[in-house]
């Protein structure tokens, strides 16, 4: 498995960091280190950034390989990261200031629309990285669950404990729903077989040939406020979601729920392509 870790030497980059020593103790695979400086004559702050991140990885993780590139931080990642190839690209995630930056889009923003691989945002607590809550919205092919199980098992073990969670809008669910749904919980929606109720057996019956621990969940309401509020109840390590590029700009940024609930959770976020 191959990682690909962006640093800047900002406070969010511990945080990737300290990350890639969790991902390594979990794959046994060195992570390699990049970072993005916008002159050749800034070099010599980019050696001293990650000669800092070798000295915190050392104590965890030998054999760690570091790039520089030249350039815009988002084209210069992104083009490493389909190099690479990399199976899995970390970036931190800096506070958000004001409308112009996020209308503009952020390194992390333009990364999250049309980066070549899954994509681990490191903000926020970070806590172990085995406490994991997929959020399956279902309608993709292939689906959440598939695309993790095919890229990142790796991550995956007997001490991982996967929470997966569909919400139902009333928006979604139609008018033509039964009122039942509306408060239905997961069990009575498997054992009446709906479509939400199919779609999380499924993930189910996929994680019960893994070595993990899983149950099933499902809210009701607006998909990333529930999102959101469930990552807090659960005080999960990680919250998995999926996302597919973005090939039109009238989609805004600020439109898309991915990053909306990157943008509104205080703890890392995977994001599956």
């Amino acid at each position: 498995m191959r990682i690909l870790i962006a640093i800047d030497g900002l406070p969010h980059s511990d945080l990737a960091v300290q990350i890639g020593a969790q991902l390594y103790w979990f794959t046994g695979c060195a992570p390699t280190l990049l970072t993005v400086v916008p002159r050749p004559a800034d070099r010599p702050h980019a050696e001293e950034v990650l000669a800092l991140a070798q000295e915190r990885l050392a104590t965890a993780v030998t054999d760690v390989q570091t790039l520089i590139r030249v350039g815009n931080p988002a084209t210069e990642i992104m083009r490493e990261a389909a190099a690479g190839p990399y199976d899995l690209l970390v970036v931190g995630q800096r506070p958000e200031y004001g409308v112009l930056t996020r209308l503009t889009g952020t390194t992390v923003a333009r990364i999250l629309r049309s980066a070549p691989c899954p994509v681990l945002v490191a903000k926020g607590k970070l806590d172990s990285l085995l406490h994991i809550l997929l959020c399956e919205g279902g309608g993709t092919t292939p689906s959440l669950m598939s695309r993790l199980m095919r890229t990142l098992s790796p991550l995956l073990h007997d001490e991982t404990t996967i929470s997966v969670l569909h919400v139902m809008s009333q928006i979604s669910v139609g008018s033509n729903s039964p009122d039942w749904q509306l408060q239905a919980n997961a069990s009575e929606l498997i054992a009446a077989q709906t479509y939400e109720g199919d779609l999380l057996q499924q993930d189910v019956q996929v994680l019960q040939e893994m070595p993990v621990q899983q149950s099933p969940l499902v809210r009701h309401g607006l998909i990333v406020d529930e999102i959101v509020l469930e990552a807090m109840r659960g005080d999960y390590g990680l919250v998995v979601i999926g996302s597919h590029p973005i090939e039109h700009w009238p989609r805004l940024l600020l439109e898309d729920l991915a990053y909306q609930i990157v943008v509104r959770l205080d703890r890392p976020i995977l994001i599956m392509r």
